[in-house]
């Protein structure tokens, strides 16, 4: 069976979120933070404390350079990250964190288990507001620009090749 490059890049990319957003890995920066539900979709109904790992990429592009023969493909995912306080500080500041957890993370192995051949973070929006219970809600979105090398599978060369040869 053909793996998809978007489908694996997004489950190895929910499973690093996991991880580097969890209490354990939150914990190493010393005063206990918050710690956010990490989801794979938006749920029915927002917690306070959110990381959604988008499934689906998007901005895909094929580039040839990979070798003299193959492309490289680049796409990107997305992780947003909310989080809603009575106090501002405290809702800025675990976004900020689970920005920073989540570029180390990445950084840490930037193949992504090997789903991808590097993935490169980059927090590309932060904003906040204010709610009408007087809550404060920071958010902020990291793109991952995901690299594959090798974009055409093994199974689709040999498919062409051997109907080339007739």
């Amino acid at each position: 069976m053909i793996a998809m490059p978007y489908a694996e890049a997004a489950a190895a990319l929910f499973e690093r979120a996991s991880l580097v957003l969890s209490e354990s890995a939150l914990a190493m920066y010393g005063d206990g933070g918050k710690v956010p539900e990490v989801h794979d979709h938006i749920p029915p109904k927002r917690p306070p404390f959110l990381a959604w790992c988008d499934p689906l990429a998007d901005m895909d592009s094929t580039t040839g350079g990979a070798t003299s023969a193959e492309y490289a493909k680049q796409f990107t995912l997305h992780v947003y990250l909310f989080a809603t306080h009575a106090k501002f500080d405290v809702a800025r500041e675990s976004v900020q964190r689970w920005v920073n957890s989540l570029c180390y993370g990445i950084a840490a192995d930037a193949t992504l288990g090997g789903a991808v051949d590097c993935a490169i973070p980059r927090m590309s929006d932060a904003g906040y507001d204010s709610t009408p219970d007087k809550k404060y809600v920071v958010a902020a979105q990291v793109d991952v620009t995901c690299k594959v090398f090798s974009a055409c599978p093994r199974e689709f060369k040999e498919l062409v090749r051997n109907a080339s040869r007739g």
